[in-house]
C-alpha cells in the first residue's frame, strides 16, 4: 500500500501544478508549506475537511500566484521549484484570463489547523 502524503499542492489548469510531499524525505519543503498554509490561507472559505481514498485531510485555499513565488523561491527541492515555475509560466496576472485556484490539503494525522474546519 502507498504512503499516504502529509500535504498536497494543487493548482488547477492552465498552469496544472499537482505535488505530493512527505515528511519522510522533504521535512523542510513540507515545513515551509505548512507554515505558508498556515498564515496566508483565504479566510473565505477558510479550512474545511475532505476525505479521499487516501484518508482524511484538511484543505484550505491560497492565493497562486504569491504560493508559486514562494515554492520557486523558498521550497528546498529542485523538482518543485520547476514545477512552480513552469505554472507561473502559464499564468499571467497582466492577462485577462483567470487566474487558477490553488489548494493545499494538509493529512490530519499531522496537524490540525488553529481555526476550526467545518
Amino acid at each position: 500500500m502507498a504512503e499516504t502524503a502529509d500535504l498536497i499542492v494543487h493548482v488547477a489548469d492552465p498552469a496544472g501544478l499537482s505535488a505530493k510531499i512527505f515528511r519522510t524525505n522533504d521535512e523542510t519543503g513540507l515545513s515551509n508549506l505548512l507554515e505558508e498554509a498556515l498564515f496566508r490561507y483565504r479566510r473565505d472559505p477558510g479550512w474545511f475537511e475532505v476525505t479521499t481514498p487516501e484518508g482524511r485531510f484538511y484543505a484550505c485555499q491560497l492565493v497562486t500566484i504569491p504560493l508559486l513565488i514562494f515554492i520557486k523561491k523558498r521550497v528546498p527541492g529542485r523538482t518543485l521549484q520547476s514545477a512552480a515555475e513552469r505554472a507561473l509560466s502559464q499564468i499571467s496576472p497582466y492577462s485577462d484570463t483567470v487566474v487558477p485556484d490553488a489548494w493545499i490539503m494538509i493529512n490530519a494525522d499531522l496537524l490540525t489547523p488553529s481555526a476550526v474546519p467545518e
